[in-house]
């Protein structure tokens, strides 16, 4: 009975790991303890990164285990003594002519994740990743209210969102840290407040998944995306069909924001 209630455990934590991060980093925006309301040191942690030049290319991801997390992110990042155990980057150009305030609209606009599909490589196919999310007046799934309107997100205040992913049958609330904005850059931070589970089982920790963002302007009307997620997901982390989903997960985010179709072939991780 034991090694059953292990390998039911196993099996748990490996699909909580890849449903959290598909659903922290389809809005990339989680708090980390340490990052408060108007926080600025995690605006110019967009360590060196290699960018792909066009929007029409494909994002770019990098992994780092562990042993191997990178020093600057780990100095530059808000997280404090919180270690994590995976780190992804994924990086992208898009094209957007707009301003800042209609980025913002997208970031805000919660509901609209739901119906985002992203690329699955156990079942190989597009499947839909968020089957419901709102934006909440509080850390209470109760609270349900309109999605965010730009002025709200430049109140400097902290926000609150809930979301329903394929992998789960309870909603994970999250917290939204108030975005740094400047002249051309939008840099936001998101964790989860609840935990992550699979069938009832354990996964994944409140706090131990966090997700930053960092879009610059580089032209008119072309902006530079970084997404860092950073995650205490144990055994799991090592696994290469967990880290490409992962990445597939956090490419959803990203074209979700840029206006992309989620589905878009080819995926970013086919395998």
């Amino acid at each position: 009975m034991r090694a059953f209630v292990r390998y039911r455990r196993g099996i748990g934590a490996f699909h909580v790991a890849i449903k959290c991060f598909g659903v922290i980093a389809l809005m990339a925006t989680t708090v980390v303890p340490g990052l408060s309301a108007g926080s600025s040191q995690a605006v110019a942690c967009s360590f060196p990164a290699v960018i792909p030049a066009d929007a029409s290319e494909q994002p770019r991801a990098e992994v780092w285990e562990e042993n191997r997390l990178p020093a600057e992110a780990m100095a530059c990042l808000p997280i404090g003594s919180w270690q994590p155990d995976l780190m992804i980057r994924l990086t992208a150009m898009f094209s957007w002519s707009g301003d800042l305030d209609g980025l913002l609209a997208r970031i805000g606009n919660i509901s609209s994740s739901k119906g985002a599909k992203y690329w699955s490589v156990t079942e190989q196919r597009w499947q839909e990743l968020i089957l419901d999310a709102a934006a909440l007046d509080g850390p209470d799934e109760s609270l349900r209210r309109q999605d965010f309107l730009p002025i709200e997100l430049r109140s400097r205040e902290d926000h609150y969102y809930v979301q329903y992913d394929n992998r789960s049958f309870a909603g994970v609330v999250y917290r939204l840290a108030a975005p740094e904005i400047g002249d051309d850059s939008i840099s936001v931070a998101t964790e989860n407040l609840t935990e992550m589970s699979y069938f009832w089982i354990y996964g994944v920790a409140p706090g131990d998944l966090r997700s930053f963002i960092f879009i610059r302007r580089v032209a008119a009307d072309r902006w530079s995306y970084i997404q860092i997620a950073a995650a205490r997901l144990r055994w799991a982390t090592t696994i290469q069909s967990v880290q490409s989903s992962l990445i597939n997960r956090m490419a959803t985010s990203y074209r979700h924001l840029a206006g992309i179709p989620t589905d878009r072939e080819p995926p970013v991780r086919p395998n």
